[in-house]
C-alpha cells in the first residue's frame, strides 16, 4: 500500500529508517522502504545495514544524478500506489506518523505533513536558519506551498507530471512541481509534522538560499505560461520590479547594501524582513547579469 521513499546524499538517515519501519509495521500495512544514496562523497557504514532490514532497501548510485531526478527514479522504483517522499535529515516527533497518513491514502491524494521547529539548537550560529524554520516553515500560516521534505501523494498522480531534471541547483524543484495545475488542485495541508534534524550554519544557509533564488529565476524564465508570480512572493515582487523598470536600480544598488544585509542575516537576531530584501535584491542582479551576457 505505501512506499516510504527517503533521497539522502552524505547523511546517515539508518535511525529514520528504524523509526519509520516501527511505525509501519505496528500499523500491520504493506509498505517498503527504500533509501536512495545520491552518490555520497563521505562514506556512511550504518546505510548498509538497511538491506538486512524487513521490507527495507538501499539504492546506491554510482553517479550523482541531481535531486530531482533521484526522487523521480525513487518513484519509478515503488511498488505500491501510495508515495511518502521524506527527507534524510527528518526526525519522527509523533507515535502515529505513519497511521495518520494511512488514512489519508485515496487517489488522487497530494498531502503535505508539515515540519516542526527542533528546539534542541540554540547556538547563535544557526540563527538565520532556525528564525526562518520557527516562524515560516513550521508556521502553519505560512504553509502554501508544496515540499517533498514530508508528503503523501498518489504515485499515478506523481508520475503524471514528475520533477523537472532540468534543474542542477540546489532548491525550488518542488515549488514548480506544486504549481502544476495537475498537482495543486489536490494538495491539502495537514498537522503530521516531521523535525528538520540537520540544521544549517548561516553562511551554508545563506549559500543554499542563493541557490534556490537562482533555480527559482530559472523557473520563471523556463515556465512563462504558468504565472509562477502568483504562488511566490519572492517571484511576485520581482515580476513588479520588472514591470516599474525598478529591477535595474534594484541590482546596482546590491553590492552597495550587501554587507550590511548579510551582518544583520548572519546575527544573532536576523530579520526575516531582510532576507526577503536581500533575495529578491539578488534575483534582480541575477536577471540583471544574465541579460548583459546574452547582449
Amino acid at each position: 500500500m505505501l512506499s516510504i521513499l527517503i533521497p539522502t546524499y552524505n547523511y546517515d538517515c539508518y535511525r529514520l529508517v528504524c523509526d519509520l519501519q516501527a511505525q509501519a509495521m505496528e500499523c500491520g500495512c504493506r509498505f517498503e522502504i527504500i533509501v536512495a544514496d545520491n552518490a555520497s562523497t563521505v562514506p556512511i557504514v550504518n546505510l548498509d545495514r538497511i538491506n538486512s532490514m524487513e521490507h527495507c532497501r538501499l539504492i546506491r548510485r554510482k553517479e550523482n544524478v541531481g535531486r530531482p531526478r533521484n526522487r523521480n527514479m525513487l518513484a519509478d522504483s515503488a511498488r505500491y500506489p501510495y508515495l511518502l517522499f521524506i527527507d534524510a535529515d527528518a526526525e519522527v516527533c509523533r507515535p502515529d506518523f505513519i497511521r495518520k497518513y494511512l488514512s489519508y491514502c485515496t487517489p488522487g491524494c497530494c498531502v503535505v505533513g508539515g515540519k516542526a521547529c527542533n528546539l534542541s539548537v540554540s547556538d547563535k550560529e544557526y540563527s538565520l536558519r532556525m528564525r526562518y524554520e520557527e516562524c515560516r516553515e513550521a508556521n502553519p500560516s505560512y504553509r502554501k506551498s508544496l515540499t517533498t521534505f514530508n508528503l503523501l501523494i498518489d504515485k499515478s498522480l506523481f508520475m503524471a507530471v514528475m520533477f523537472d531534471e532540468s534543474l542542477s541547483l540546489y532548491g525550488n524543484e518542488d515549488f514548480l512541481f506544486g504549481a502544476d495545475p495537475r498537482i495543486r488542485e489536490h494538495i491539502s495541508f495537514i498537522d503530521n509534522p516531521l523535525i528538520h534534524d540537520d540544521v544549517d550554519v548561516n553562511p551554508v544557509f545563506l549559500r543554499k538560499t542563493e541557490e534556490a533564488c537562482a533555480n527559482m529565476l530559472k523557473i520563471y524564465r523556463d515556465y512563462p505560461d504558468r504565472e509562477l508570480y502568483k504562488y511566490s512572493k519572492l517571484l511576485k515582487y520581482f515580476r513588479l520590479m520588472e514591470k516599474s523598470r525598478c529591477a535595474t536600480v534594484a541590482a546596482a544598488l546590491f553590492p552597495v547594501v550587501k554587507g550590511g544585509l548579510l551582518r544583520n542575516l548572519t546575527s544573532p537576531d536576523p530579520s526575516l524582513f531582510m532576507l526577503d530584501v536581500y533575495k529578491l535584491l539578488y534575483v534582480c542582479c541575477l536577471d540583471a547579469q544574465s541579460k548583459k551576457r546574452r547582449h
